[in-house]
């Protein structure tokens, strides 16, 4: 069963690729529409643009300012997003698989089939496939099965190091989700670990951890299904922006007293240590089953 999956994996990487070549301007319609579809009049239309559609921030300073406070992963798309929106579907259609399939991957053409969504839906596809033919693959295997099969999708651009950094997220997520009993101390080690990982992106201080801390229930439970809902009924967009401008007040309040520290570089050759990294965990992970 295994070899008849990587088979099928093999081919469906093969006729996956070949569609991103010739059907690009096809394929990436849903997210233009989403990108469209974003309120217009929103001074924070950068945000609900990157929140839902998985665009970059293209204003500078608000950029600079969310770098700066450690808080950039946040406000990108990610296996979190996913993860919400399948848990919201279910919710509404009474764990209705298919239509919650379908669902999400019109959610991942809408974010530009950026490598964290896919690859959190990948993971979700193998998972579930592992339970229905009782291949016993732990949550860590599954993650690092998808990361296989994704990894020649991706390789070949800038996508592949945010694939590499969703990955070892989303390993460090599932361990430390086992290994504290206590949400703050795993909120501690998870910030910690996840430093490290978003090291390419940001350097995190330590008042950051509380940033996310308490940044992270309110981005994913009140910012993003208001800010998708106001795609659709454009008067809720009023209430969202004020929660916004409330927040970002409360930003430049506090930035005052926050050292800016400057993203560091990562070099390819860091990129495949991370790799390594990433599966001399697995193999860990895989023997203390």
């Amino acid at each position: 069963m295994i070899s008849v999956l990587f088979f099928a994996a093999g081919i469906g990487i093969y006729l996956f690729s070949t569609l991103l070549s010739f059907y690009a301007d096809i394929l990436f319609y849903p997210h233009k529409l989403c990108v469209k579809m974003a309120p217009h009049h929103s001074s924070f239309q950068d945000l609900y643009q990157a929140l839902i559609c998985g665009h970059k921030i293209s204003n500078f300073e608000l950029k600079e300012q969310i770098r700066s406070l450690g808080l950039l992963h946040l406000f990108v798309v990610s296996g979190t997003h996913l993860h919400f929106i399948s848990l919201f579907i279910e919710g509404v259609f009474k764990k209705n698989k298919t239509l919650t399939y379908l669902i999400l991957v019109f959610y991942s053409f809408s974010c530009g089939l950026k490598a964290p969504v896919v690859r959190a839906l990948t993971s979700r596809v193998v998972k579930h496939l592992s339970h229905k033919y009782k291949l016993g693959y732990s949550p860590s295997q599954s993650l690092f099965f998808s990361f296989l099969l994704l990894a020649p999708i991706y390789g070949a651009n800038h996508s592949f190091v945010s694939l590499v950094l969703s990955s070892l997220a989303s390993l460090i997520v599932e361990a430390t989700s086992k290994s504290f009993q206590s949400e703050f101390f795993r909120h501690l080690a998870l910030f910690l670990l996840l430093s490290i990982v978003f090291l390419p992106l940001q350097t995190l201080h330590p008042i950051t951890f509380l940033f996310t801390y308490f940044m992270t229930p309110l981005i994913c439970y009140i910012f993003i299904p208001l800010s998708l809902t106001s795609f659709f009924y454009n008067p809720l967009t009023m209430l969202t922006d004020q929660l916004w401008s409330f927040v970002f007040n409360s930003f430049n309040l506090l930035q005052q007293y926050i050292p800016n520290y400057r993203a560091l570089y990562m070099p390819i050759h860091l990129s495949f240590f991370l790799i390594l990294m990433f599966v001399s965990y697995f193999n860990i992970l895989r023997s203390q089953k």
